[in-house]
């Protein structure tokens, strides 16, 4: 569950601050991060938690490896998501000194630092480096292009994390990079026959809006851990 909190259970989001709070949150024995408020909650969540599951290391973040083409084609599926992986990374990773703040994200108050192997440090090895959803996170709001070395440069696989440290989620920055896609539908590239003001949409109220309801669309498709969330992403 990306937006769970200390007081709330991380499956279905009753926490201390709602009436009909099932039980007492109970930490994951392992982890201790985790907390469930009963037993169904906490089997039903294991598949997303497990790659999670680790005790809490305040030198260490939960980010995500966003892969490039070429890493994804060797999955072998056609499921997009599957280009998202946790990767729990040291304070001192690059993401955090030298990635940048997407401004898309950051404008509707979700603080997500990206980096590229690319664009930061100008490796440019041979294969498919290309990574769309990466230029879709790292749009401008003035027009929603990306900047030119995102552009003309192959990213390859990238990191990403929240620039707070707070854990990111593989589900999380799926609606998040819908998000950014929906902007560029809005913006009307590549036909430039745009529905709404770039600048209009973006912002925390709709950002919020469209996340909740993703997160409610995935649910019903039966996707695990799309789970309705309470508090801002």
């Amino acid at each position: 569950m990306s937006s769970n909190s200390n007081d709330r259970c991380a499956k279905c989001n009753f926490g201390v601050d709602r009436v009909f709070r099932k039980a007492p949150l109970k930490a994951c024995s392992k982890c201790k991060t985790a907390q469930y408020c009963s037993k169904e909650c906490q089997t039903e969540h294991w598949p997303i938690h497990r790659p999670m599951c680790k005790p809490h290391d305040p030198q260490k973040t939960w980010g995500i490896q966003l892969l490039c083409k070429g890493e994804f084609k060797l999955l072998n599926t056609e499921d997009e998501s599957a280009r998202f992986k946790h990767i729990h990374l040291p304070n001192s990773h690059p993401v955090f000194t030298i990635g940048e703040l997407c401004p898309v994200p950051a404008l509707c108050g979700f603080p997500l630092l990206i980096f590229s192997p690319g664009v930061h440090l100008g490796q440019q090895p041979t294969g498919e480096w290309e990574n769309q959803p990466a230029v879709y996170l790292r749009i401008e709001p003035k027009d929603a292009f990306a900047p030119m070395p995102w552009q003309m440069l192959d990213p390859g696989t990238c990191i990403l994390a929240r620039k707070d440290h707070k854990s990111l989620t593989k589900e999380t920055i799926e609606a998040v990079w819908k998000w950014t896609a929906k902007i560029i539908d809005a913006a009307g590239y590549p036909t430039y026959d745009g529905w709404a003001p770039i600048r209009g949409l973006v912002n925390p109220a709709t950002f919020q809006m469209f996340t909740r309801d993703y997160f409610k669309e995935q649910k019903a498709k039966g996707r695990k851990g799309f789970d309705e969330f309470w508090n801002p992403l």
